[in-house]
Protein backbone atom coordinates (compact mmCIF):
# COMPACT_ATOMS: atom_id res chain seq x y z
CA UNK A 1 0.00 0.00 0.00
CA UNK A 2 2.35 2.86 -0.87
CA UNK A 3 -0.23 5.23 -1.01
CA UNK A 4 -2.08 4.58 2.03
CA UNK A 5 -1.20 8.40 3.39
CA UNK A 6 -3.25 11.50 3.21
CA UNK A 7 -1.79 14.32 0.83
CA UNK A 8 -3.11 17.16 2.01
CA UNK A 9 -2.87 18.70 5.61
CA UNK A 10 -6.52 18.55 5.64
CA UNK A 11 -8.75 17.27 8.52
CA UNK A 12 -11.80 17.49 9.87
CA UNK A 13 -13.21 19.07 13.12
CA UNK A 14 -14.86 16.46 15.07
CA UNK A 15 -13.92 12.91 16.66
CA UNK A 16 -16.71 11.12 14.25
CA UNK A 17 -14.78 9.76 11.49
CA UNK A 18 -16.78 9.81 8.52
CA UNK A 19 -20.90 11.61 7.86
CA UNK A 20 -22.15 8.27 6.48
CA UNK A 21 -24.90 8.37 8.80
CA UNK A 22 -25.66 11.53 8.62
CA UNK A 23 -25.82 11.11 4.27
CA UNK A 24 -27.93 8.34 5.13
CA UNK A 25 -30.44 10.03 7.06
CA UNK A 26 -30.50 13.09 4.69
CA UNK A 27 -31.39 10.88 1.41
CA UNK A 28 -34.16 9.20 3.61
CA UNK A 29 -35.95 12.37 4.78
CA UNK A 30 -35.17 13.82 1.46
CA UNK A 31 -37.28 10.64 -0.09
CA UNK A 32 -39.50 10.45 2.27
CA UNK A 33 -40.43 14.19 1.88
CA UNK A 34 -40.66 14.11 -1.98
CA UNK A 35 -42.59 10.41 -1.49
CA UNK A 36 -45.30 12.98 0.66
CA UNK A 37 -44.97 16.07 -1.56
CA UNK A 38 -46.07 14.00 -4.84
CA UNK A 39 -48.80 12.05 -3.26
CA UNK A 40 -50.47 15.36 -2.26
CA UNK A 41 -49.89 17.19 -5.00
CA UNK A 42 -47.46 19.38 -3.74
CA UNK A 43 -43.79 20.76 -5.22
CA UNK A 44 -41.39 18.10 -3.84
CA UNK A 45 -38.34 19.60 -2.37
CA UNK A 46 -35.58 20.66 -5.45
CA UNK A 47 -32.19 20.08 -2.84
CA UNK A 48 -31.21 17.40 -0.27
CA UNK A 49 -30.64 21.04 1.94
CA UNK A 50 -34.35 21.84 1.71
CA UNK A 51 -35.17 18.88 3.83
CA UNK A 52 -32.02 18.12 6.23
CA UNK A 53 -29.01 20.88 7.04
CA UNK A 54 -25.96 20.88 6.77
CA UNK A 55 -25.01 21.87 10.17
CA UNK A 56 -26.97 18.87 11.17
CA UNK A 57 -24.26 16.04 9.84
CA UNK A 58 -21.65 14.99 12.51
CA UNK A 59 -18.84 16.73 11.27
CA UNK A 60 -18.25 20.00 11.26
CA UNK A 61 -16.31 21.07 8.25
CA UNK A 62 -12.33 20.74 7.76
CA UNK A 63 -9.29 22.16 8.60
CA UNK A 64 -5.85 22.38 7.12
CA UNK A 65 -3.21 21.10 9.91
CA UNK A 66 0.68 23.29 9.22
CA UNK A 67 2.40 21.21 11.40
CA UNK A 68 0.84 17.96 10.30
CA UNK A 69 3.67 15.30 10.86
CA UNK A 70 3.87 11.84 9.29
CA UNK A 71 2.30 9.66 11.41
CA UNK A 72 -0.58 12.18 11.17
CA UNK A 73 -0.82 11.45 7.45
CA UNK A 74 -1.99 8.04 7.83
CA UNK A 75 -5.61 7.21 6.83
Amino acid sequence: MSRSYKKTKIFGNTSSSSDKLGKKINHHKFRQATRLAISTGKEPPYSLNAVYGVWDFPKDGKHYWRNAIKRDMVK
